[in-house]
């Protein structure tokens, strides 16, 4: 994800939002099954040099990818929302926490709160075990967008916006 979308991600509709990372999240799979690495340097754009990551994507992706980055940037221009509230967040944050805690602890063991500090940190990401980092990434953002759109949407927004 370009770092340009990211700064306009907090400003988009939620449900902008929200469609985007549900269409990232089957097109993280598409590169997590070519490489983890893909994957990462596509979510977090300096993990690693690998080229053109559009290069691994079928036409169709590339189409639809622009089309969800339309509407974001296009939500965040036409009708930018307020910035999200730490407070709203950490209550939406506490709810997918305790819904999936005991999961992601039994799936990562030991290695989760690792995982967790590499989320925000790229040169902690670039020591993980890239298979484990893009699975838990693909894990925590799948727990968003099986929340309603409202909900998701504010979540992520949330998390660009650097709560």
């Amino acid at each position: 994800m370009s770092n340009m979308l990211g700064k306009y991600i907090p400003y988009a509709s939620n449900e902008a939002v929200f469609e985007l990372y549900k269409y990232f999240i089957p097109l993280l799979i598409h590169l997590k099954n070519q490489s983890p690495e893909l994957a990462l340097s596509y979510m977090f754009p300096g993990y690693a040099q690998r080229g053109n990551i559009e290069e691994y994507m079928t036409e169709q992706q590339k189409t639809d990818v622009m089309k969800v980055i339309e509407a974001v940037l296009i939500s965040a221009r036409n009708n930018p929302q307020q910035l999200p509230e730490a407070q709203k967040f950490e209550a939406i944050m506490d709810n997918i926490i305790n819904t999936n805690i005991d999961n992601w602890r039994s799936k990562y063991g030991d290695d989760l709160e690792s995982l967790f500090d590499a989320f925000g940190d790229v040169n902690k990401l670039r020591m993980t075990n890239p298979d484990l980092a893009a699975n838990f990434i693909l894990d925590f953002l799948s727990a968003f967008t099986a929340l309603p759109p409202d909900q998701s949407g504010y979540a992520l927004r949330s998390l660009h916006s650097g709560i």
